[in-house]
């Protein structure tokens, strides 16, 4: 902050919000003074107040969800600075008690004894830098990714059995499900996450492939054999959709004493938990089916 005569800061105030670039905004709240770095207004006619803003698990929480909705993953802000300014005079005095053996005392001058001031600014943190270095630094750990396949049409002109063909076009509607219940999560709607997560596993689990109507469990069975695994890991890779899809129905409401209501609390971790399992299995069917091209 610049003034053109000495002046002394009242009541400053930050806030903070975050947005999507759209239309949300939320308040994070109000940043502390930092007094200790409390400037010398006497020296200079340019001030600076540095500021802390406490970052707590619920506004690492709205800032992640933010950062989703505004589409590239960045941080938008936007900053408000308020306070009052008394512009002063400066005289010197002699005090023996004082460093240097001089005192400085404030008195009014011809400009109005105080005036408001206000600033706005829209701060941008890249997404890049957020991950990299923000991220690591608030302990939120590290990005685990899978390659989750969203176009196989190459690969699915190259398979040499319509069975196979069928198969792969299902892994592809099942990435893109699956990826609307990652939508879900980052939003914070973790039980319409792990809900949504039923969808792609359907995809796997029922149905007929090809021509000789051979059922869609079967078809991964025989993937993965082909593929040299044994045919026990074909049983057990089926098992597990099956489970995973039982997890997911708990979601579904009940009834109790003439009332519906969720006994299931599912919280992140759980939505964390179905849509790696689920995409860790579309990834794996996706690897098997590209290394079937003729």
């Amino acid at each position: 902050m610049k003034a053109g005569s000495p002046h002394i800061v009242i009541s400053p105030s930050l806030g903070v919000a975050i947005g999507d670039g759209v239309n949300s905004l939320w308040e994070l709240g109000t940043c502390l003074l930092a007094r200790e770095s409390w400037p010398d207004f006497t020296e200079s006619s340019e001030s600076q107040l540095d500021f802390l803003l406490p970052l707590t698990p619920n506004i690492i929480k709205t800032i992640e969800e933010a950062r989703t909705k505004e589409g590239k993953g960045n941080v938008l802000l936007k900053v408000k600075f308020s306070a009052s300014v008394l512009h002063v005079t400066l005289q010197a005095h002699k005090d023996p008690s004082a460093p240097g053996g001089e005192a400085v005392m404030f008195g009014a001058c011809s400009r109005p004894l105080s005036e408001r001031v206000s600033v706005d600014s829209a701060p941008r943190i890249s997404s890049s830098d957020w991950v990299n270095e923000y991220q690591r630094r608030l302990g939120l750990g590290k990005a685990v990714l899978l390659e989750i396949p969203f176009d196989m049409d190459d690969v699915i002109a190259h398979l040499g059995n319509m069975q196979d063909k069928e198969l792969a076009g299902r892994v592809v509607d099942a990435a893109r499900a699956l990826d609307h219940a990652n939508k879900l999560l980052r939003e914070g709607r973790y039980r319409d996450s792990v809900r949504q997560a039923r969808d792609p596993l359907e995809i796997l689990i029922k149905g007929k492939l090809g021509k000789e109507d051979v059922s869609v469990t079967k078809g991964i069975k025989d993937l993965i054999e082909e593929k040299g695994l044994p045919a026990t890991a074909g049983n057990d890779l089926t098992i597990m959709i099956d489970k995973l899809y039982s997890f997911a129905c708990a979601t579904h409401p009940v009834q109790k004493g003439g009332q519906t209501v969720d006994l299931a609390v599912f919280e992140k971790e759980d939505a964390v938990f179905m849509l790696t399992c689920v995409g860790s299995i579309i990834s794996m069917l996706a690897g098997k089916l590209r290394r079937s091209r003729t």
